[in-house]
């Protein structure tokens, strides 16, 4: 997912030069002992 966020610029810097921040999440992969699921062969659901 993407979000584009557009804010004015503060007094004094209109003419400054935009900034772009980027991040990512990272999912970690858990099952109960009692789930036959293999999160290197089986999708999920």
């Amino acid at each position: 997912m993407n979000v584009l966020i557009r804010k004015p610029a503060s007094p004094g810097y209109e003419d400054a030069p935009g900034i772009m921040l980027q991040a990512h999440m990272d999912m970690v992969c858990e099952k109960a002992p009692n789930v036959p699921h293999d999160f290197s062969r089986d999708p999920i659901s």
